[in-house]
């Protein structure tokens, strides 16, 4: 209990961090550019700026400002939800994880800082709430896979970490199944380690048991298993502060569960607390007339 107490005391104070980083004068407008590129419907980006004491017009490339204004966003929605309670808040600031990965397979690039566990954990976020995007996320992390092998091979290196691959890229190989989405599956599973993880085994094996004890103990499993990977290291599956927060690989589970018509109210893990009372939520999720234009924006 003190050990997830601490947990959720610092990632709030993570996202309180980075958005107020947002607060100085340049970044403001910055944010004003990007609200009024959005609703204006303009093909470029173009902001001005202040150089050497004269004001200059600059065009920015769009990956670049979507990778400055995601932190803006996802942090005012982690706020928001705890401030408010509103699942949708949440749900619509992680939207923007799933339109910048969409924006970098449209560019044919890769995000920097963003690896195969990242890739696996978005894809679980599209599969449970944003059905329409999950095979574009899908292929984005299978081509991330791929091109990771392709580097190994000519560079004749082992990877000395585990990179999620016997964990959260399994996990979301085997949702892909559930949600009708085989074939993509079976490319992803194609990359994992042999020995999978025990309490990801457990999981798979007792997803929908009807036992109460066998899934809570399956339920602690996971979170033991999310809070001690959490952590800054790339070989960790969450070493990302939005992915050591939203446990979306257990949130996954947990809502798939519902959808097959198995009971989750007797789920008593801390961690999980805030999040609970809100699983069972209509999908697609409803997004905000801004966050909508954004996503029509991407996706064409």
């Amino acid at each position: 209990m003190k050990q997830t107490s601490k947990f959720k005391k610092e990632s709030r104070l993570f996202f309180e961090d980075v958005l107020s980083s947002y607060n100085n004068n340049e970044d403001q407008k910055s944010i004003k550019s990007f609200l009024e590129y959005v609703n204006s419907g303009k093909e470029q980006f173009i902001h001005k700026v202040i150089l050497f004491g004269e004001e200059e017009i600059k065009e920015y490339d769009i990956l670049t400002i979507y990778s400055f204004i995601n932190g803006y966003y996802l942090s005012q929605a982690v706020l928001n939800f705890q401030n408010k309670k509103k699942y949708e808040y949440l749900l619509n600031g992680y939207q923007y994880s799933i339109l910048y990965q969409i924006l970098h397979l449209k560019k044919d690039t890769f995000a920097s800082g963003v690896l195969g566990t990242d890739l696996s954990l978005i894809f679980m976020l599209a599969l449970t709430y944003f059905p329409e995007e999950a095979d574009l996320i899908g292929e984005q992390l299978v081509k991330f896979l791929r091109y990771n092998e392709e580097v190994k091979k000519n560079h004749h290196s082992e990877m000395t970490g585990d990179f999620g691959l016997s964990s959260t890229v399994y996990l979301s190989s085997f949702l892909a199944g559930y949600y009708g989405k085989k074939e993509l599956g079976g490319q992803i599973q194609s990359f994992c380690k042999k020995d999978i993880e025990t309490c990801y085994k457990n999981v798979v094996d007792n997803l929908f048991s009807m036992d109460e004890a066998i899934v809570n103990t399956w339920v602690d499993e996971m979170v033991d298993f999310h809070i001690r990977n959490s952590k800054n290291d790339l070989t960790l599956p969450f070493n990302h502060e939005e992915w050591q927060y939203f446990p979306i690989e257990i949130i996954s589970l947990l809502e798939l569960r519902l959808r097959k018509g198995f009971e989750i109210s007797f789920i008593e893990n801390s961690f999980l607390k805030e999040f609970l009372p809100h699983l069972g939520i209509s999908v697609p999720i409803e997004l905000d007339e801004f966050t909508q234009k954004l996503k029509t924006r991407v996706t064409g």
